[in-house]
């Protein structure tokens, strides 16, 4: 399923005012930056030897979501 990055319905009202609070508004796209996220995910291996895989999903997370500081109510 393709969601539209630049709709300004895709969240409830009180999400979109958290999200919008923390930074965020309808476009915002890092990609650069979360592809330096995935990569330094993807280098790190766990004290016990474990390595990750990044999924495309969590990079465009990270490309639209990534480094907001969101603060429950």
């Amino acid at each position: 399923m393709h969601t539209d990055r630049t709709s300004t319905t895709r969240f409830s009202v009180p999400v979109d005012a958290a999200l919008r609070a923390a930074g965020w508004q309808p476009g915002r796209w890092d990609i650069k930056q979360a592809e330096i996220w995935a990569d330094t995910l993807r280098d790190h291996t766990s004290p016990n030897g474990h390595r990750h895989t990044v999924s495309p999903a969590a990079v465009e997370a990270w490309a639209e979501f990534g480094g907001l500081h969101i603060t429950p109510t």
